[in-house]
């Protein structure tokens, strides 16, 4: 009389096949990802300086001036979760405070492409990232 064997389970070669898959998929997916994050994190940068901006401009239209302007100094809903601190109002170059203003968005966590995003009352979107010496124009930086 003959026994048959069963075998149970998988062999080292399945296991490794199967390992591999998975970090192959994983390597593609992750900077996918991050990119994603950062990309979320850089649109609630330009919401929280758009709401700013907004504020401020209030003040201008009650005071004919930005100087007294108040907003929140966070990104987000509140400071805890926000991925930006929001700076306090800075003039625009030579132009006086109550001509222009200017609010940026520095990122918490290191954002290398945009770095720090600043908007001013006339209209122009910049970023500053470590090695630029002053604010320049980026435009894939806020779609």
């Amino acid at each position: 009389m003959r026994r048959s064997l069963r075998t149970c389970g998988f062999t080292l070669i399945e296991l490794a096949v199967a390992m591999i898959v998975i970090g192959i998929l994983a390597a593609i997916a992750y900077p996918s990802y991050t990119d994603y994050v950062t990309r979320t994190r850089r649109t609630e940068a330009i919401s929280g300086l758009m709401r700013a901006m907004q504020l401020a401009e209030r003040q201008y239209s009650r005071t004919n001036s930005y100087a007294a302007a108040s907003y929140p100094l966070f990104s987000g809903e509140n400071d805890n979760s926000s991925a930006h601190t929001l700076t306090a109002p800075a003039q625009c170059g030579a132009l006086a405070l109550n001509e222009c203003v200017q609010i940026s968005a520095v990122p918490r966590r290191a954002d290398a492409r945009c770095g720090t995003l600043t908007l001013r009352s006339t209209g122009e979107r910049l970023s500053q990232t470590t090695g630029d010496a002053s604010p320049v124009v980026r435009d894939e930086c806020w779609r």
